[in-house]
């Protein structure tokens, strides 16, 4: 439908109900109407000059740029853009001493959808918050608020990583110094106990933990020392500090035991254990 400018509207409105300002001293003027919601809204605009306008969110659902403050004229700019069939649905406008609001009749006859103050005197006014372009410009503010907030947020939890990533290097490397230096000492011990030894010079080096190639190395040949495996029917796959076994065994109890050795490993951190059983020969 084409929608003809506000001021005509108004024009054709006048033309077929009184709603001529009411003087100052008789707020609330009484005022009956129905109509399509946009002719409602422009009779509360004409009648009461210094109104305010509230949406029941429980009736027309939340409204991202505020339910409360809001001329009737704004109102009307807001469903031309968010819902302008909103406009052209029955509603009845009732100001009177019990009832004061707009009324969507498909929606509820008990709820309004819109709540009014008139501008009585002695009625307090709820603070007028601006029209579509500047609860739009106040929406677009608080999402960049926001925005910013995030973005400080995450840059915080990235540098909290990095230090506590720098914190666990630094650990793990005094683990490993302090490791070296017990294995050095418990190799000095057995020496000690010999009578007539009066000092010991300790040049042992004692290794890290083994790369993924000496760590596969030594998997292999501890499987093959172990009794209880056949290490010809496994295969070894190294994955940093993981490693996967394969292959076919005889029994439960062997495939655990190939576990175990491997769990046995220095350097081994999880284990992924895919050996098959077969009873077959």
């Amino acid at each position: 439908m084409e929608q003809r400018p506000i001021q005509e509207q108004q024009k054709a409105l006048e033309s077929r109900v009184d709603i001529r300002r009411a003087p100052p001293s008789s707020y609330p003027w009484p005022l009956q109407l129905t109509e399509p919601l946009q002719i409602s809204l422009l009779a509360v605009a004409n009648r009461y000059p210094s109104h305010s306008v509230d949406m029941n969110e429980a009736v027309l659902g939340l409204q991202p740029l505020g339910a409360e403050g809001w001329r009737a004229l704004d109102l009307i700019e807001l469903l031309q853009h968010t819902a302008p069939e909103l406009l052209h649905e029955e509603s009845r406008l009732e100001v009177t001493t019990q009832r004061r609001g707009i009324y969507l009749l498909e929606l509820s006859e008990q709820l309004p959808a819109f709540w009014l103050h008139c501008g009585e005197e002695g009625e307090k006014m709820p603070d007028y918050r601006g029209g579509l372009a500047s609860r739009q410009a106040e929406q677009m503010q608080e999402r960049d608020k926001k925005m910013v907030k995030l973005l400080d947020r995450v840059i915080y939890l990235e540098t909290v990583i990095e230090e506590l990533q720098c914190t666990i290097r630094d650990q793990a490397r005094v683990i490993e110094q302090l490791r070296r230096q017990l294995a050095t000492r418990e190799a000095e011990r057995p020496v000690e106990r010999f009578s007539g030894v009066r000092g010991v010079s300790n040049l042992i080096v004692v290794r890290s933990h083994p790369l993924s190639g000496d760590l596969k190395q030594q998997i292999e040949q501890a499987l093959v020392r172990n009794a209880q495996t056949d290490a010809q029917g496994i295969t070894v796959e190294v994955q940093g500090s993981k490693v996967i076994l394969r292959g076919t065994v005889r029994s439960y109890a062997e495939k655990q035991a190939a576990e175990e050795v491997v769990r046995s490993a220095l350097g081994v951190g999880q284990v992924d254990n895919r050996i098959v059983i077969s009873l077959r020969p």
